[in-house]
């Protein structure tokens, strides 16, 4: 499978987990067979401002090649500013964070919060092909932010009319199963 033109040899793919997803987890998936490893997410305000705990958050293992970054943020400027970072350099993918529900993240707009602003997701997925030297620009999404809002098909079409080589589902809008009894995806 390619994502753009970054080829992914196997089939399975460690998703970004926050909390998780340190160097050493994404090290040891790679090394039982995991395709591709995915950062935790990344706040691209963060990575503005120097924060130390978001180096630790971009280390990555000799074994994770392909290698993709996963960032969050509301501003498409400040993520066409943060690709030009040096500290992002070594990765071939860059992933927007659409999907992250909780709500130190969504008020401020980020996250699945920006399932509600098309336009601003768009712009960001632009600017970050703008700044992404050639390399592919991803996005994940969940099917809506409430069982009766799924827009997941007409926000998957406008991102990859911005330019997003791939998109990532979760198959649940907020909340999540884990956070309501008899939930059933709708189809």
């Amino acid at each position: 499978m390619n994502i753009g033109s970054v080829r992914i040899d196997g089939i399975a793919t460690l998703a970004p987990m926050a909390g998780y997803g340190d160097i050493a987890f994404r090290r040891l998936c790679r090394d039982y067979g995991a395709a591709l490893t995915v950062t935790e997410m990344v706040s691209v305000k963060g990575l503005l401002y120097g924060n130390e705990k978001t180096d630790l958050l971009l280390r990555l293992a000799p074994n994770e090649t392909p290698s993709c970054v996963q960032l969050f943020g509301y501003e498409p400027e400040d993520f066409y500013k943060a690709l030009a970072l040096a500290c992002l350099a070594p990765f071939d993918i860059i992933d927007i964070n659409m999907g992250c529900p909780v709500p130190k993240v969504t008020r401020n707009g980020e996250g699945s919060a920006l399932l509600s602003d098309m336009g601003r997701a768009a712009d960001i997925v632009r600017a970050c092909r703008a700044a992404g030297k050639n390399r592919p620009v991803t996005v994940k999404i969940r099917l809506g932010r409430t069982n009766g809002e799924i827009v997941a098909p007409d926000f998957a079409r406008k991102m990859q009319e911005a330019g997003a080589a791939a998109i990532t589902f979760l198959l649940y809008t907020y909340p999540s199963p884990r956070d309501i009894s008899g939930y059933r995806i709708p189809w």
